[in-house]
């Protein structure tokens, strides 16, 4: 078989991109449903909890796995057959202890946070660790062959299984517990779905010791990466949650969670996509270079509308919505969709590094994003105080810096140039931003009796028909790139309403 040319990556890329990001916008909507039923029921401090429980769940939600099945797809598809049953069994044993460790934690953390409620949501979440091991070997495989659609279409199911579980647990009374069952069922869907497309049986297969040294290795700097990039997104709630009232930490992770879900499922998207992508090209760099350029493009191409989009319409719809009960978090919303796509460079440098093996400097890389993050909620509290506003700002804002600045210099390896890196993303930002200025002040002219629905319509249409023109005019090469790797129904109707050209596949 011929090799794929550097077009044919690319496309695949922004194909594979395309897909998930169908499956992201649905996915969305899935989630958003069942927050905005949790958030009806739910208390100031029962939202606080969850952080907490959302943080310890980002450290140690890697060991279901143990990080190897990212190391079988960095090693490609004549690795996966050879070494599949060491792997699983790998990630099985992994898996279990880390459950057992979780388990037996459990009361130590409910006591560091003072609140008992954590023994039973901690082991509950224990218990479901090794029930991810088997999916996701087999998920490996799917990301390995590049058959994205199939991701996309697992993807919208999980979400629809922990959505309507969510709703309808917490609809029935259980509480905050409505936030962990449902992954019992996330992982017998995850491990039917993978099972039926790829028919792969890897705890069929020896467990072959001889290869599980070679395997650890790698895992162990996959591991330490991703325990570190869960800190790197939640460290805030585990030192908020111990240096200030759960009354407060709640409304900051409720916004949070709220505004961060586009940027977020992106990020994850994003490494099914550019991570087996570029373990492709692993022996040409300046191809990878081009291939982070176009996805940063078409990132921000996504990301900064639907980000900016909440920063205008969230005050009306928190009105309609939750009646009041959230104001406090309406500023703290804004603020955290304003900035939330610089977030997802992270995910694309340890995407680039972790294709080409480099799995230490990852671990070492998010080692710093966890303990700048853990500082900067330190900080913030000792500056700030009680005011939970003034707290997101300094986190925020020190969170962005040590972005930007890293992962330029990671970046800048890869043969990017600052102009190349500043160019892929600042115009798509500066748009959005201008297209959410420019609507917050057409939205003052609206009549204070203006209802909530008609305001949100007309500040939504707003900005959709000021962003699409601005982007018409000064992002129209980001435009094309998009409507060639779009599915063909979407870039039709994307290149009419935009009157773009049509291009060649």
């Amino acid at each position: 078989m011929s090799e794929p040319s550097p077009q044919q990556f690319g496309r695949e890329a922004g194909r594979g991109f395309s897909w998930m990001s169908i499956s992201l916008l649905l996915g969305k909507v899935l989630i958003l449903l069942a927050q905005v039923v949790l958030a009806w029921i739910l208390t100031n401090e029962e939202f606080g909890l969850l952080a907490i429980v959302a943080g310890v769940a980002a450290c140690i939600k890697i060991f279901h796995d143990g990080g190897v099945p990212q190391v079988i797809v960095q090693r490609g598809s004549d690795e996966f057959e050879r070494l599949q049953g060491a792997a699983f069994w790998i990630c099985l044993g992994v898996s279990l202890f880390a459950g057992v460790v979780l388990g037996c934690l459990a009361p130590f953390l409910a006591k560091f946070y003072h609140d008992d409620r954590l023994v039973s949501l901690l082991r509950v979440l224990a218990i479901t660790l090794p029930l991810g091991a088997p999916a996701a070997m087999l998920r490996a495989k799917l990301q390995i062959d590049l058959r994205f659609r199939m991701i996309s279409i697992m993807a919208i199911g999980k979400f629809a299984v922990r959505s309507i579980g969510m709703i309808a647990l917490a609809w029935l009374g259980y509480g905050v517990m409505s936030f962990v069952i449902p992954l019992f069922f996330v992982a017998v869907f995850e491990l039917a779905f993978t099972f039926l497309v790829t028919r792969a049986t890897p705890w069929l297969h020896p467990p072959r010791f001889a290869h599980w040294p070679s395997i650890l290795r790698d895992a162990y700097w996959v591991v330490a990466a991703a325990v570190c990039k869960g800190l790197a997104r939640n460290g805030d709630y585990l030192v908020l949650g111990r240096m200030l009232p759960q009354s407060l930490v709640g409304p900051y992770f409720f916004a949070y969670l709220m505004t961060t879900q586009v940027t977020g499922l992106i990020a994850l998207n994003l490494r099914h996509v550019l991570f087996p992508v570029m373990t492709k090209m692993i022996d040409d760099p300046a191809r990878q270079a081009r291939v982070i350029v176009r996805s940063i493009r078409l990132l921000f191409l996504v990301a900064a509308p639907a980000s900016m989009l909440i920063v205008v319409i969230i005050r009306p719809v928190e009105s309609l919505i939750w009646h009041e009960k959230w104001l406090v978090a309406v500023p703290l919303m804004q603020i955290f969709a304003l900035v939330s796509p610089m977030l997802i460079f992270t995910d694309i440098s340890l995407a680039a590094i972790t294709a080409q093996g480099r799995f230490r400097l990852s671990a070492l890389l998010t080692l710093g994003e966890a303990l700048w993050l853990i500082g900067s909620a330190w900080l913030a509290v000792v500056v700030a105080g009680t005011n939970i506003t003034g707290v997101a700002l300094w986190i925020i804002g020190l969170q962005i810096a040590y972005t930007l600045v890293v992962n330029g210099l990671v970046l800048g390896t890869f043969g990017i140039s600052a102009r190349q890196y500043l160019g892929a993303f600042l115009p798509q930002w500066l748009v959005g931003l201008s297209a959410t200025g420019l609507t917050l002040l057409l939205g003052r002219l609206l009549p204070e009796t203006t209802g909530d629905v008609v305001t949100i319509g007309a500040l939504a249409i707003t900005y959709l028909v000021l962003f699409s023109v601005l982007a018409r005019l000064l992002l129209f090469e980001e435009l094309q790139q998009f409507a060639k790797v779009a599915p063909r129904p979407a870039a039709a109707i994307f290149q009419k309403i935009l009157r773009l050209p049509r291009t060649d596949r």
